[in-house]
């Protein structure tokens, strides 16, 4: 490596690394498989009403300040938390793919060959009407004839939308809900 590029790096000695606060884990806790299986339902829980998360952190901290210390359970939740992720987001972005596929083949046109092409691919993060908007700009790269506008491509599109949003909404909150979890599980390990 090229000597300004090493300066670029931290250094940190070994004694130094050890002071950092990284928990041990150790899986010991005779009961673990019934505690992991009641994070789980606290999670469950946590998705139907967030409201409920107080009960799972509890829960975390009890495990964290019992004697010997359960973070194991705490480690399987984790686990579980970040397997969920993966799975909603490929909910999401199987959802997503297939409006897109819907769209490029209403409008005859790639989605990256269209100018504000981000608005589009993100269309869950706006109104439906900046959809729209975005198209009617890019009126002469769509198929021939073709305006977003008009009564029938309006009509289909909106379902579609609808459709999408529909599916969208709750998985997006679920996401948003999990991640911030994930966050402050992370947190109380560290602290």
């Amino acid at each position: 490596m090229k000597a300004a590029k090493l300066q670029s790096y931290i250094r940190i000695n070994a004694n130094k690394l050890n002071e950092l606060p990284i928990r041990r884990i150790s899986f010991t806790t005779p009961n673990r498989a019934a505690l992991a299986a009641a994070a789980k339902a606290l999670y469950s829980a946590f998705l139907e009403a967030p409201d409920s998360v107080k009960k799972l952190l509890e829960f975390v901290g009890a495990r964290l300040d019992a004697k010997p210390e359960e973070s194991d359970v705490v480690h399987d939740l984790l686990t579980h938390l970040a397997e969920q992720m993966i799975e909603m987001n490929k909910e999401k972005n199987a959802e997503i793919k297939s409006f897109l596929d819907f769209l490029k083949g209403e409008i005859d046109a790639s989605i990256d060959d269209l100018s504000n092409k981000t608005a589009i691919q993100e269309y869950y993060k706006h109104e439906f009407q900046t959809l729209i908007d975005v198209l009617v700009k890019n009126k002469k790269k769509l198929k021939a004839g073709y305006n977003p506008k008009d009564p029938e491509p309006y009509k289909l599109l909106l379902k579609w939308y609808d459709a999408s949003m529909t599916k969208l909404a709750p998985l997006l909150r679920r996401i948003e809900a999990t991640d911030g979890l994930i966050d402050a599980i992370v947190y109380r390990l560290s602290g």
